[in-house]
């Protein structure tokens, strides 16, 4: 068993005040296995200048890692964040009180040294500010399900089938090619979505958002039932956008019913640049 407790590290982009770990382990025939595993660290910082900053109160992984004579070294587990916080450095993206757990499995050393990577991600909490919008997901608790392959050699995640789950707006499946894992990570994404509920998604991301600063959106009741269709490219800063939305059974009306516009039904290519 080797094991560290209560200790701190210190690096030139990171510091985390409090780090234990236990990793009981065994070694025969050219193979090692690591199981119940406990890695548990303590005020996380990463502060990397021009870069997303990131802390977190605490971390913990409980898992296992190994590697047979002639397989790939192999590590499975689940994790979890505690008051989690992150921003890019304008401050025009801020998450807070992050509080996230989730599962995963990764292998690394095959022969094409790619690592396929496999996880679930539960988010039980987070406040997020993008731009001018501004929402507290733990209602919506918003789950991650990815599939994928990272690339050493060309700095590049291949998405597989990705699942994104909202509680109350459905949910979105994509896949695609990010290159680079910076703030300048080039995407190329394929979104889709034949669960897209407007009306828990107006509520949440419009008038929820922006009704303070435009009472009319307050007033606004939507219905009906919708589909997306969407390629993504460019990166986080500047990005182009084409697809198409359709909505059928589709309603706007005022909170009192003083007017109302439906049933709609809409087929609406666009096209961002």
């Amino acid at each position: 068993v080797a094991h560290s407790q209560e200790a701190k590290i210190q690096g030139e982009k990171f510091t985390l005040s409090s780090f234990s770990i236990r990793v009981p382990f065994e070694l025969a025939n050219s193979s090692i296995q690591a199981k119940g595993m406990r890695i548990e660290g303590k005020g996380l910082i990463l502060d990397r200048k021009g870069e997303v900053q990131f802390e977190a109160r605490e971390m913990s992984f409980d898992g296992a890692m190994g590697k047979s004579p002639n397989g790939p070294f192999k590590t499975e587990g689940q994790f979890q964040i505690v008051q989690g916080r992150f921003s890019t450095p304008d401050g025009s993206k801020v998450g807070e009180q992050l509080a996230a757990r989730g599962n995963f499995s990764l292998a690394s050393g095959l022969q094409d040294n790619r690592i396929p990577f496999k996880g679930k991600v539960e988010i039980a909490g987070l406040e997020l500010l993008w731009g001018k919008f501004f929402g507290d997901f733990k209602e919506q608790r918003p789950i991650i399900e990815i599939e994928g392959d990272y690339l050493p050699e060309k700095d590049e995640v291949r998405l597989g089938q990705t699942n994104i789950i909202f509680r109350s707006m459905g949910n979105a499946q994509l896949k695609g090619v990010i290159k680079g894992l910076g703030q300048e990570a080039a995407l190329n994404l394929d979104i889709q979505t034949q669960d897209l509920r407007p009306a828990a998604f107006y509520d949440f991301f419009i008038r929820d958002a922006f009704k303070t600063a435009y009472p009319i959106l307050g007033k606004l009741r939507i219905a009906g039932k919708s589909s997306l269709t969407l390629r993504l490219q460019g990166s986080l800063k500047e990005f182009s956008a084409e697809g198409s939305a359709k909505l059928q059974e589709g309603e706007i009306r005022e909170e009192s019913n003083k007017w109302r516009i439906g049933p709609m039904e809409m087929a609406l290519p666009f096209k961002f640049l």
